[in-house]
């Protein structure tokens, strides 16, 4: 994958690779602006592939473990758990152990 995405195509594919369910819980508290830029990049983003969803989601994770977010552990905690609840521990336990090893190129 070459392409780098922008900030909100993450945030779309992040909210594309929760489900229809657990997006829709995340869009509810958004404002219409937002929901509306999402949805635009929804819309031209169609069909990924699992290596550009695992890239999203990995750097998703190393942000909220960056110190730069203020975030720190508690962000990691909070994605774990969220995960969990949004993929089931199966789902979640494979998709972290994904994005926690080293990329092989």
């Amino acid at each position: 994958m070459n392409r780098k995405f922008l900030g909100p195509e993450k945030a779309a594919i992040l909210l594309m690779d929760l489900g229809e369910e657990k997006a829709a819980q995340v869009l509810e508290n958004m404002d219409e602006q937002e929901v509306k830029t999402l949805s635009n990049y929804m819309s031209a983003i169609g069909n990924l592939d699992m290596k550009i969803m695992d890239s999203v989601n990995k750097d998703f994770y190393s942000l909220l473990e960056s110190e730069t977010t203020g975030l720190g552990r508690a962000g990691s905690d909070f994605f774990k758990s969220a995960l969990h609840q949004a993929k089931g521990p199966a789902k979640a336990n494979k998709i972290l152990k994904k994005i926690s090893s080293p990329e092989k190129n």
